[in-house]
């Protein structure tokens, strides 16, 4: 796929985080006791992706982001189609100087082709948790994402394929002068042929509705939390956990593709150190997650090209950078309420790609680095000390939340609303 095309597709969700960060279980269930069942259900529905934050931390519109200039330069190396491309040709051929800045080739401008589009995403998220002795707990969280990306192509700028037609005159053969006049009349869905033609598919929409990235692992208290009689505390909750490659790798042949998963097996480690003054606490949750090497297929561009012919389409080596995420988090707790306050910065490092196809590698690594800060209003509403108290049937967690990204870098939209419950339910294994 061409980067420039695909980043408008990946800059609306690759950075996502749909594969949740470790710890996030932590603001799931935590370390459940033991012999204790926590089943965790959550929706996230993200606003329409219709902007993006450049790599500059600016943020900017779909269609800014992705343009694609249909100047003599760029029809030579064929990213207007074959027919635009032997046009090209002719006109170098016709004035062979390559460092005249008025050549024909130089001065053939058809105009800019902007790529814009939105995506609608929404996320449910499904964990298992189970209690363990020596107060740690085994979890699984699996996200089941449905996308749809819609892609639409708009041509803007002066053409002046006629303009140099008509001084060329008769002095140019003719067919030079039928290709300026097909030139001429270059449309959108022209170019959304010539996309075709290069064995692109899903060139106007494309769908995803299945899993991301499942989350395995194990989360344990390092210094339990006192008794919550206590009025000073302090606490420090550990996790290790694994990344399982089981989310959609981004394919190269289809245009909207937008990779769900990594495609690459992750290993993390999370600490959340927190500091207790009833009712009121203050946490930093910390996690930083690593990936084994990888095989992934791309077309990769000799250049800058922004269409990619299928023949330069091969299997590259990838070691995906590493992720890093740091959360401040203060909170009040109460009898059945607890509202929150989050500030996140998150960071992926720059993926490395290597393949034997020579190419410009750098366009496709650049693309990949990525870093997030956001903020989050949480408010949780907790049946647990009533049910303690035998004064509701079931310990029950319910949560809503608002999450909203207030800059960026190579990142998307990032603001969504989100419900979950969590429901403790008693094993065989619970100690008497």
């Amino acid at each position: 796929m061409s980067r420039r095309l695909r980043t408008m597709g990946k800059c609306m969700c690759a950075a996502l985080g749909l594969s949740a960060p470790g710890t996030a279980w932590a603001q799931f269930a935590g370390v459940v006791p033991e012999g204790v069942l926590a089943v965790v259900g959550a929706h996230r529905s993200y606003v329409d992706q219709l902007n993006t934050w450049n790599s500059k931390g600016n943020r900017v519109s779909l269609s800014q982001r992705a343009k694609l200039r249909f100047d003599g330069e760029h029809l030579l190396r064929g990213e207007g189609g074959a027919k635009l491309q032997s046009l090209a040709q002719e006109l170098q051929r016709y004035d062979p100087n390559p460092n005249n800045p008025t050549s024909l080739l130089k001065r053939l401008d058809l105009g800019t082709l902007n790529v814009g589009g939105s995506a609608k995403l929404n996320i449910r998220y499904f964990g298992l948790a189970l209690g363990l002795p020596a107060r740690s707990t085994f979890f699984v969280a699996a996200p089941l994402v449905d996308i749809n990306v819609k892609t639409s192509f708009k041509l803007s700028g002066q053409n002046n394929a006629n303009a140099i037609r008509d001084e060329l005159g008769n002095v140019a053969f003719e067919e030079l002068r039928s290709g300026l006049a097909q030139a001429a009349q270059l449309v959108e869905r022209d170019v959304k042929a010539s996309v075709e033609a290069a064995e692109y598919t899903g060139v106007d929409s494309w769908r995803y509705f299945n899993f991301a990235d499942v989350i395995a692992g194990v989360t344990f208290d390092i210094i339990p939390p006192a008794e919550p009689t206590q009025a000073v505390d302090f606490s420090l909750q550990g996790e290790t956990f694994v990344s399982i490659p089981t989310g959609h790798v981004d394919n190269p042949d289809v245009l909207a593709d937008v990779g769900i998963g990594t495609g690459a097996w992750g290993l993390g480690l999370g600490i959340t150190p927190s500091y207790t003054l009833n009712p009121l606490s203050l946490s930093l949750e910390s996690n930083i997650m690593g990936y084994l090497p990888s095989q992934q297929k791309m077309r990769i561009p000799e250049i800058d090209e922004t269409i990619i012919p299928a023949s330069r389409r091969t299997t590259v080596q990838v070691q995906t950078g590493i992720d890093w995420g740091m959360t401040a988090v203060v909170d009040a707790k109460f009898n059945w309420f607890q509202p929150q306050y989050r500030l996140a910065w998150k960071r992926h490092e720059r993926d490395q790609i290597k393949g034997k196809l020579s190419g410009n590698y750098g366009l496709l690594m650049d693309a990949t680095e990525k870093q997030q800060f956001e903020h989050a209003l949480w408010f949780y509403f907790s049946t647990i000390e009533l049910f303690k108290q035998k004064q509701f049937p079931l310990p029950l967690r319910f949560k809503i939340a608002g999450n909203n990204i207030f800059k960026g870098f190579n990142s998307f939209e990032n603001t969504y609303f989100e419900v979950q419950l969590v429901s403790f339910l008693p094993t065989p294994w619970m100690p008497e």
